[in-house]
């Protein structure tokens, strides 16, 4: 609201300049909502509407992804089941409602797995889509800045199975983060001095590397089970070179997992 009224990113017209956001592509987008004069309950309905139907679109996204790895085109009740682990992901719909970019990212994040397997997995890079993968990745990185690793390991998965398309797709991916991290850096620094976020200075610096590492593993941990481990085997069994045409039909589930795990790993790690 300050900064749509013109008194810069602050917290108060006055206030002392201090980073005070993580997201920053989000806050642009609610400024703009502000300069459109809806404040109050009409600017927080145009957020939550404009967060749900990125949860739509999140799992729009995430069915043709299935469908690319192999799931039924027709829209039955597997393709459904796909739909239904992304729109009724509580994590997901809880801090989206809320207001948060979560939902945001979370279709940043899927659209970029679905332009990546489609570009790997075809035998021309149509330039569009290309263009595409770009803005996507660029975007993910204006929102939330972590989203760059997201972005690195798609990347790194598009060079071990892409070949000379997967390092066209690398390229531009990273290129696009990497472009939009600069320009959020050079705007950081011109306008709070600092070329790192304020996160890093108030939960990292000052910690030695040794408790960074364990407590990093100890979340992994936490987390991996759930989030990670349990679908990536399940996914693995499932596309079994060895599993009949029969037997892997019984295993449609198994790809509706990756949706499921696409919507809920985002959430948690943002929360």
């Amino acid at each position: 609201r300050t900064a749509a009224a013109g008194g810069g990113p602050v917290w108060y017209p006055g206030a002392p300049v201090v980073e005070g956001i993580t997201n920053p592509g989000w806050t642009a987008v609610m400024a703009a909502v502000h300069r459109l004069g809806l404040h109050g309950s009409a600017g927080a309905l145009v957020i939550v509407a404009v967060g749900l139907v990125a949860v739509w679109a999140t799992a729009w996204c995430g069915a043709r992804l299935l469908c690319a790895a192999g799931l039924p085109t027709r829209r039955g009740a597997r393709w459904w089941a796909a739909v239904a682990a992304v729109v009724l992901s509580f994590p997901l719909l809880y801090w989206t409602v809320r207001g948060m970019e979560v939902g945001v990212v979370v279709l940043a994040t899927v659209a970029t797995l679905l332009l990546t397997w489609s570009l790997v997995h075809r035998a021309s890079t149509p330039a569009g889509r290309l263009v595409a993968l770009g803005l996507v990745a660029a975007f993910a990185v204006a929102v939330r800045q972590d989203t760059m690793v997201v972005v690195v390991a798609v990347s790194g998965w598009a060079l071990w199975r892409g070949g000379r398309p997967g390092r066209r797709v690398a390229n531009i991916a990273i290129g696009s983060a990497a472009a939009a991290t600069l320009a959020l850096t050079a705007t950081r620094w011109s306008i709070y001095g600092e070329l790192l976020p304020n996160t890093y200075h108030l939960k990292v610096e000052g910690i030695g590397l040794q408790p960074r590492l364990g407590r990093g593993l100890l979340v992994d941990a936490i987390t991996a089970g759930p989030y990670f481990v349990a679908p990536l085997a399940l996914v693995l069994r499932g596309r079994r070179p060895s599993v009949d045409a029969g037997r892997a039909r019984r295993w449609w589930w198994v790809r509706a997992l990756r949706s499921r795990w696409c919507a809920a790993w985002l959430p948690a790690s943002c929360s």
